[in-house]
């Protein structure tokens, strides 16, 4: 999805920061409510006129006047615009409880929150220096000064960034990459840092850098030091001598804790709590996902060689990783209500139901999505499907760590699923069909499983809008990349180099899947891929009996289109086509659209 945010105002005088108040924290005596509820109210029809700065300083005063799940969710929409607005630095402790709490999907913050870091006094500089001498990565003191490492590692904004959400820019990995090198040389040097805050700071790192799966640039010197540390407390282990806990936190920032010999050991000892959540997050939690592997039903057989393939590919890389999930806030309302009021134009016919609303998620990965879907509509019953029995896996643990329990799992494989005697309500089918050999014959199967009068959410690639991602596969296989961790991390560093005089690569390695090994290796070198064009898909659509209902697409987007066209053309497919040539980027990330089953005798048109 296009993101849209800008750097307005940069000069603009700072305004004075308030108090914030806690979630669930009372007005002041007398308040009254229905003023905050005006005042949001004007807040949104400023937005809706554009005038994001006015907007986004009413955001600002609801939410320091009370913190509800209206005001953050008003924050959220204006602050996201933005990579800075006036104001944004006295704000920090808010964004690191946004985060930390899943006010929203972490990545929605994310450019605000690396807009303030650039601006940092020590972290701004930091980014610069460490981008100007790359690939050599400086020394701590020459890269962030005196006293430099201290203030970093207090920094609670950057704490909580490097423990939520996957950092996607290139710069800012690069800073990261050289402290982490830095840190690997203090502790190489017995030098273990005594502060706190420091190690605070190497578990975030590790957190970090688990979480993208141990993406950034290793070199030969740095692979031969990681090498020795690890054996060194592995002996330690094995002896039950003591453990400096600050080289164990840098040790978790090259490898998976989880690879050690006698790992349960450690967690037997006692830690700092923030040790105790790197242990947490790399030994504790993957074994709690484990115990899932054989409670998990096989529900059709996986014999199609191009199944097979991408079923190896997501066993190795469940994909996408994720770590905190954006909570819904009740109620939840019901699947029609949602669908009127996300696409007022379109010709949706209602489903008509408010309980045991049937919904088949084919190809749910890591179950992020289905678990939203669960969240979101009242009396929804899922079955989730997918083929790797590791990304099963990690859904249903984190399922049952929500208290989630709608949510049916089960192995199998779309083009199977003919045998499954089962109909539904809704089905969706994100990001699946197009590693299909044949996608259109993946989709009639599901098709086949959907009631009269059901929706289908579909997502798939766009010929246009993939087209430097094509190019930058053609670039990768001629000159004999493989999937590995190895040649993931030597491709990237590749292609970065590369990037200087290929303008299509430049494209690629903005792209927020370069920044984790799974979502790199699902973007560069995956085992089957296709493309779609919106005169492909109207084509099926027809030859389907499917009323197109309309595109998932940010509001800017959805501007765009009405003013090149006109109100309440959003269904027509032959204008997105001409909208999109026109405008190749426009589906970067994907066509996400719905459709429902017509009526007998329509047509779509």
């Amino acid at each position: 999805m296009t993101r849209r945010f800008a750097d307005k105002s940069q000069d603009a005088g700072h305004r004075a920061s308030h108090r914030k108040r806690r979630s669930g924290a009372q007005p002041s005596s007398g308040f009254d409510l229905d003023f905050l509820s005006a005042f949001l109210k004007q807040g949104r029809a400023l937005l809706d006129e554009g005038r994001d700065e006015e907007a986004t300083e009413i955001a600002k005063r609801a939410l320091q006047v009370q913190e509800t799940a209206e005001t953050r969710a008003f924050f959220i929409q204006c602050v996201k615009l933005w990579s800075y607005f006036p104001g944004a630095e006295h704000m920090r402790e808010v964004f690191a409880r946004a985060l930390r709490e899943a006010w929203t999907l972490a990545g929605d913050l994310y450019p605000t929150i690396k807009g303030l870091l650039e601006r940092d006094p020590v972290i701004g500089p930091a980014i610069r220096r460490a981008s100007e001498s790359w690939p050599l990565q400086s020394a701590l003191p020459d890269l962030l000064g005196a006293g430099g490492l201290i203030a970093i590692a207090g920094n609670s904004l950057l704490l909580a960034l490097l423990e939520v959400v996957k950092v996607t820019d290139l710069n800012f990995e690069r800073l990261l990459t050289s402290i982490r090198a830095g840190l690997l040389g203090m502790v190489a040097r017995d030098n273990n840092h005594p502060d706190e805050t420091v190690l605070r700071l190497c578990c975030a790192l590790a957190r970090q850098c688990f979480f993208n799966e141990y993406v950034f640039d290793v070199t030969a010197d740095q692979h031969n030091c990681v090498i020795h540390l690890r054996d060194r407390i592995s002996e330690a282990i094995a002896a039950r001598a003591d453990i400096s806990p600050v080289a164990l936190a840098v040790l978790a920032t090259f490898l998976r804790l989880g690879s050690l010999p006698g790992r349960a050991l450690l967690l037997k000892r006692s830690w700092p709590r923030s040790v105790a959540d790197v242990i947490d997050q790399q030994i504790r939690e993957p074994a709690a996902e484990r115990q899932y592997l054989k409670s998990i039903p096989r529900i059709t057989p996986i014999s199609d060689d191009t199944s097979t393939s991408v079923q190896e590919q997501y066993q190795d890389n469940p994909y996408p990783r994720w770590i905190t999930l954006f909570r819904v806030p009740a109620p939840s309302i019901t699947f029609d209500e949602s669908f009127a009021r996300d696409f007022p134009l379109s010709a949706y016919r209602k489903i008509g139901k408010t309980s045991r609303l049937d919904v088949l998620i084919a190809g749910c990965g890591t179950g992020h999505d289905a678990i939203l879907f669960a969240q979101s509509y009242s009396g929804a019953t899922i079955l989730a499907l997918d083929l790797s029995l590791s990304s099963l896996s990690f859904a249903k643990h984190r399922t049952r760590t929500l208290g989630v329990n709608n949510i049916e799992y089960a192995q199998a494989d779309i083009l199977e699923l003919a045998r499954l005697e089962r109909t539904f309500d809704v089905i969706s089918c994100g990001g699946v069909l197009h590693h299909l050999a044949d996608p259109e014959h993946g989709w009639r199967i599901l098709l086949s499983l959907l009631r009269p009068n059901g929706c289908m959410h579909v997502a798939l690639y766009s010929e246009l809008a993939r087209r430097d991602v094509a190019f930058a596969q053609t670039w990768l296989r001629e000159r004999g990349y493989s999937s590995s961790v190895e040649d993931i991390r030597r491709a990237r560093h590749d292609l970065v180099v590369a990037a200087e005089h290929e303008q299509p690569l430049k494209h690629v390695i903005r792209s927020l899947d370069f920044y984790s090994t799974s979502e790199c290796r699902d973007l560069l070198f995956p085992s089957r891929e296709s493309s779609f064009t919106v005169p492909r898909i109207k084509a099926f659509l027809q030859e389907n009996n499917l009323q197109f209902l309309g595109f998932i697409l940010d509001g800017h987007v959805r501007n765009q289109f009405s003013k090149r066209f006109f109100a309440g053309s959003e269904t027509d497919l032959q204008l997105w086509h001409q909208f999109e040539t026109e405008n190749p980027d426009t589906f970067t990330s994907m066509y996400q659209f719905w459709v429902q089953k017509q009526a007998q005798g329509q047509r779509e048109r």
